[in-house]
């Protein structure tokens, strides 16, 4: 395993401090990246994890999920899966909130804020 994660019961407070926390990530596309790895850790640590998959390999993954071929590698210290609270397709063409379409817009925004996720221009904008 080329990382290590630190699993919830090993923090020296009665829970993780990511537990309970919502965590979105983007870019996740098989079991073998960065973007899983950054998953499982946050999963470890009881952080509920979506994916963003980008949308040509979004069928893929989800069929290699729904097969178990990613079984082994979700299996977390505990010896239970790691679960996805929710899969969605996602593709990164937009630079700014302001190059999004509103049809588009409209769909994101709420997950957006649901996740508490924060737009890249925001931050180096």
């Amino acid at each position: 395993m080329p990382y290590r994660c630190i699993p919830a019961h090993k923090f020296d407070q009665p829970r993780s401090p990511i537990s309970g926390k919502k965590a979105f990530i983007a870019g996740v596309a098989d079991d073998q990246g960065f973007g899983w790895a950054i998953a499982k850790c946050l999963a470890e640590a009881g952080a509920s994890v979506s994916l963003g998959v980008w949308v040509p390999a979004l069928n893929i993954f989800e069929t290699s999920l729904r097969r178990g071929k990613f079984d082994e590698s979700r299996k977390l210290s505990n010896g239970s899966l790691m679960e996805f609270e929710k899969i969605y397709p996602m593709d990164a063409v937009f630079d700014t909130l302001e190059d999004v379409p509103e049809d588009v817009r409209v769909v994101w925004l709420p997950v957006v804020l649901e996740l508490g996720v924060c737009m890249v221009d925001t931050l180096y904008g």
